[in-house]
């Protein structure tokens, strides 16, 4: 019914036609009401699906993912339509993009979660003439743990000679930092990483900078230049120096500690030397990540050897024009620079495998004029990283401490 018929076309035909005695303000009642019939027939049709009505469901609507790279899951797809998937995440992989009535479906994690926390992402499963449902993905943050003595010991050892002591791992991880508790004073320590040959430890795996001791008191932690990675079963020795030994927390017990010759001077060279062993034990532990792998460099014949990445961020000019603060940081980073003239500036945060972790700028910056730029970090560990300042090809390159 129209309310202002524009001109209906017809021609003569059956079945009949029914027309009703009622116009537009009859509307369409529950019931038709009386009809006459006449053999006519109008250019009308309808459109109807056949079977059943399309249909989507998804099951789990949530997922967990481990924290390394190629942990997978999976959900399921019931549908009699055709269906497509989409995610928000350059993390996650999802395979099949699309398909038509049933389905499994199976995410990817293409990277290792790295960071402090949990990173979801959002799957959408969309299809024809039905509602789109989400599947909430997951990938779990790297477990944090500590191996080694976290008791505070009670008697003080004032040795200034370089000290070892073993600790074993029952699973994987990566070695993030050393703590230490001491007496509180000057100067500074030193913290590193040997590895275990037989009974003594052997090479040098990983070591901390030279981090001025804490004046009073307490466990002091200090993050390792690179971390270190350990497999399920390894043996390694945690190692101190310090400049001036404020006491550290000491008690009778095995396995025996080893003491070298060396003192400060010494350092923590590459390998860790003669020593002599006695049982004792210290107030010393390691943290370290399970669950992610550890960072690792590829290198084909197309890309640059790690000798050539460690050149690329070697400093070619130290500009007195940039300052960086606070260094060590915990929070937040600050650049400040002051162009001679305009140049195209590009600041970057690299880690110690030379891998660019963030680009904070990247635009033209005019001369004369103060340039300030904020870093704080959300996922990065603790550790020391490198940044990279270049102004028209002219680069200042730099070590900064992160002790998150």
């Amino acid at each position: 019914v129209f309310q202002t018929n524009p001109g209906i076309r017809y021609m003569s035909g059956t079945p009949a036609r029914a027309l009703s005695t009622a116009t537009w303000s009859g509307g369409m009642p529950a019931t038709f009401g009386t009809a006459t019939f006449a053999n006519f027939k109008y250019s009308l049709y309808c459109t109807y699906t056949t079977g059943a009505a399309p249909i989507l469901t998804v099951l789990p609507t949530s997922i967990s993912l481990g924290s390394a790279s190629g942990s997978t899951g999976t959900f399921s797809i019931t549908s009699n339509t055709t269906w497509s998937i989409t995610d928000d995440a350059g993390w996650l992989d999802v395979s099949p993009l699309s398909g038509s009535n049933n389905g499994t479906i199976t995410v990817t994690a293409n990277s290792a979660n790295t960071g402090a926390s949990a990173r979801t992402a959002t799957v959408t499963i969309s299809g024809i003439g039905v509602t789109s449902k989400t599947v909430t993905v997951t990938q779990a943050a790297p477990s944090v743990t500590t191996l080694g003595n976290t008791t505070i010991y009670t008697s003080s050892a004032t040795l200034s000679n370089r000290v070892a002591m073993p600790v074993t791992f029952t699973e994987a991880g990566s070695i993030q930092s050393v703590t230490i508790y001491h007496n509180g004073g000057t100067g500074n320590v030193l913290l590193g990483v040997y590895s275990n040959a037989g009974t003594a430890p052997a090479t040098q795996l990983g070591v901390t900078a030279s981090t001025p001791i804490n004046a009073s008191a307490g466990w002091q932690t200090v993050p390792l230049i690179s971390p270190v990675s350990v497999a399920s079963g390894q043996t390694v020795w945690l190692s101190f120096v310090f400049q001036t030994n404020p006491g550290i927390r000491y008690i009778a017990g095995t396995p025996a500690r080893a003491l070298s010759t060396a003192t400060w001077s010494g350092g923590m060279p590459a390998t860790f030397g003669t020593a002599t062993f006695a049982n004792f034990k210290y107030s010393l532990y390691c943290t370290y990540t399970t669950g992610a792998a550890s960072s690792s460099l590829s290198v084909t014949t197309d890309q640059p050897k790690s000798a050539e990445i460690a050149t690329a961020i070697t400093p070619e000019v130290k500009s007195a024009d940039l300052k960086v603060y606070p260094n060590p940081f915990s929070d937040k980073l600050n650049f400040e620079f002051v162009p001679a003239d305009d140049a195209h500036a590009v600041l970057e945060i690299y880690n110690m495998l030379g891998q660019k972790i963030v680009s904070l700028l990247d635009r033209q910056v005019e001369g004369g004029v103060m340039n300030r730029v904020e870093y704080a970090p959300t996922e990065i560990i603790s550790g020391i990283y490198i940044y990279r300042l270049t102004l028209d090809g002219k680069t200042s390159v730099g070590k900064v401490i992160y002790n998150k």
